[in-house]
């Protein structure tokens, strides 16, 4: 959702956050990381890789939710994943694999510890092992990769589109709890690589198209620093342009949201200079 779906770059959610910045007196360069799908775990491991490249930001901000429970829906246990986890896996089904391996980091910090926790307990990754260890070969006359049994782990009867994305994200109230508790995960582990880096991170659970028992059993399970804003959109369903993205009147509703805790910040970073 950061990254823009459906609008032009001067009208992203980044954009209008800079801009409502700048209103106030307080001018900040922003950067956009957001990347289409992605959940909360995948984040953090970018976050990690900018952060050892440095130099470090003085605030990072992360925009989560529509995303964490869809991707929860495709699995049968709660496990950080992303929203394309089923489509790679019905690819692997169909491929061959060579070469099965872990690459940790030296040292056992904070960094070594993200990365062995998202290799041990990422569904696409016990999908490459189950491969790995089986036959290297696979007969690529299976028919087509929509077709395909993805291997244990995921939930059956998903529909797919021509390019093997899913497109009926059944959500249950499990996966609504599974989700908050795989984001509250990946948020320890954010948290404490802005603390080795010194910076100050503020995170935001957004506002979805439908607001049903299972988005309500995700931010229950929700903690602080969390800031939830899943009601910035309340009375503006027309918005919307599917269950998780908006138009640019989304973007700058929910700027005007994140801005009310990050004007703030802002402000007091100008004033320690």
């Amino acid at each position: 959702t950061a990254w823009g779906e459906g609008q032009r770059d001067r009208y992203t959610i980044a954009s209008y956050v800079a801009r409502l910045a700048e209103q106030d007196g307080t001018p900040i360069e922003m950067v956009n990381y957001g990347q289409r799908g992605w959940t909360h775990f995948q984040e953090m491991v970018l976050y990690e890789q900018r952060l050892a490249e440095g130099p470090a930001p003085d605030l990072s901000i992360f925009y989560d939710g529509a995303n964490e429970l869809t991707t929860q829906s495709l699995l049968t246990e709660a496990v950080p994943s992303h929203t394309l986890a089923y489509t790679y896996a019905q690819k692997l089904a169909g491929g061959t694999i060579a070469t099965e391996f872990v690459q940790e980091p030296g040292g056992r910090d904070v960094v070594a510890d993200a990365w062995h926790a998202y290799s041990e307990h990422s569904a696409i990754h016990k999908v490459a092992r189950l491969f790995g260890s089986e036959a290297a070969s696979a007969s690529t006359a299976q028919g087509p990769a929509t077709d395909r049994d993805p291997g244990g782990g995921f939930v059956e009867g998903q529909d797919q589109e021509e390019d093997g994305g899913v497109s009926n994200y059944d959500i249950t109230n499990q996966d609504g709890i599974d989700a908050g508790q795989v984001y509250e995960r990946g948020k320890q582990l954010t948290m404490a690589l802005s603390s080795q880096y010194g910076v100050r991170s503020l995170l935001y659970w957004q506002p979805v198209g439908f607001d049903g028992e299972p988005q309500r059993l995700a931010r229950a399970e929700l903690t602080d620093p969390t800031i939830d804003i899943s009601d910035a959109l309340a009375g503006h369903d027309d918005v919307f342009i599917d269950g998780g993205h908006t138009n640019e009147e989304g973007a700058r509703l929910v700027a005007e949201a994140i801005w009310e805790r990050l004007g703030p910040a802002v402000r007091d970073w100008y004033d320690d200079q």
